[in-house]
């Protein structure tokens, strides 16, 4: 049975290098840090594939592998460097409006969005420990786990603030 899946987890990573590279590019916004993801990516699939509980999930279980190392990209290159050295002295208001105009108008959009209330434990305000990345356009992108401030189904929320 792991003999099989093995072979299904290398065919799979044969067949869709550069969806990969593409997701990894997406959430990483560099090349050869993309790359070095996927990479990162594969070599834990293939030495943790036993830990795949059902064959049937592979392609999920994948995709997970590889969003965490770029998350964990993501937290390893932007260590130390502060919001308020971005946005400026005002950082919290200026995140703050920021995050709440943009989830205004993802409700918006689709009205199937929708975001935990303040006294349910949703959005109230960023502060110092809030977890952000710096994105392609040298803008913080403040990011929110599922289920942090609107229902799973919406996944990991990111909002992009123009920096100063």
């Amino acid at each position: 049975m792991k003999d099989s899946v093995y072979t299904q987890l290398t065919e799979y990573i044969t067949g869709n290098q550069n969806k990969f590279y593409r997701l990894a590019y997406s959430y990483l916004n560099n090349k050869e840090t993309a790359l070095d993801a996927v990479q990162n990516a594969v070599c834990k699939a293939l030495e943790n594939y036993p830990s795949l509980r059902n064959p049937d999930y592979l392609k999920t279980w994948f995709y997970r592998v590889l969003v965490n190392e770029c998350l964990a990209y993501r937290k390893k290159y932007r260590r130390g460097l502060p919001l308020e050295e971005l946005l400026g002295k005002d950082y919290i208001q200026r995140a703050n409006t920021g995050i709440r105009e943009q989830m205004a108008e993802r409700v918006k959009e689709n009205s199937d969005n929708m975001y935990f209330k303040p006294d349910e434990g949703g959005f109230q305000t960023i502060d110092e420990h809030t977890k952000f990345y710096i994105n392609g356009n040298k803008n913080p992108v403040i990011v929110f786990d599922k289920y942090e401030i609107a229902p799973g189904s919406m996944g990991m929320q990111e909002f992009e603030i123009a920096a100063k």
